[in-house]
């Protein structure tokens, strides 16, 4: 006797692989995605090319560094970080404030871009940079730089 039907079973076997397939699809966009975190950071901000002279290589670090004393110590910051990432293979600085309440983010920029100008005059080289500021609930349970 031949049978050429579907068993019962068979439905609930496909359903099975199909689940297993996705999970399995899952877990490897998540490996993925754990794996690319931090991947743009990068080391160096200035790398250039060998001259007969040597060659200059400056690391983020001392650029970070430098960058986020002269903006945290200013009583207008509740806090201030720098980091440096890698984009379309040029370095760029990301300085992120937190303002505290009252202070204008016009007053913000115009503070950063001080900073960063004085550091491209160090540097001999203007570098690019993002700027990111927040003013959530830090600045909220902050004192005012005002007085009201």
């Amino acid at each position: 006797m031949v049978h050429c039907g579907a068993t019962p079973g068979d439905s609930e076997q496909l359903g099975a692989i199909a689940v297993v397939a996705l999970l399995a699809l899952v877990i490897c966009l998540l490996v993925v995605f754990v794996f690319r975190q931090g991947h743009w950071r990068t080391t160096r901000l200035i790398d250039d090319s060998p001259t007969e002279h040597g060659r200059t290589i400056i690391q983020s670090a001392i650029a970070e560094d430098a960058l986020a004393d002269a903006v945290a110590n200013r009583p207008e910051f509740i806090s201030a970080s720098v980091s440096t990432f890698q984009v379309r293979k040029t370095p760029v600085l990301k300085v992120s404030v937190t303002a505290r309440r009252g202070v204008s983010p016009k007053d913000v920029t115009a503070t950063v871009e001080s900073a960063l100008t004085a550091l491209d005059e160090l540097l001999g080289e203007t570098i690019p940079a993002f700027l990111h500021i927040t003013g959530g609930f830090r600045a909220k349970v902050a004192r005012p730089t005002r007085p009201q």
